[in-house]
């Protein structure tokens, strides 16, 4: 096989679940209950935070109008 680095895009499919998801004003929050697992100490430094805060960015972009499209999707937190 050649191992040389290409420049085409690579596709990576992801599978998770968000525990809720909720908005307040032009707030989003990422809600995840870690249950039978220690919660992170540094969540903001979590490699899963990260992602949940990314995917949520990107869907609130496609979501039809409603009430919610009123929070901005760089306002995003987890808790």
């Amino acid at each position: 096989t050649d191992d040389t680095p290409s420049d085409e895009p690579t596709t990576l499919w992801l599978n998770g679940r968000i525990d809720r998801l909720a908005w307040h004003q032009n707030h989003i929050w990422i809600l995840d209950w870690k249950t039978g697992t220690a919660a992170p100490r540094k969540p903001e430094l979590a490699w899963q935070t990260g992602l949940y805060a990314l995917a949520v960015s990107k869907a609130w972009q496609t979501l039809p109008d409603g009430p919610w499209k009123q929070a901005d999707p760089k306002a995003i937190s987890v808790a």
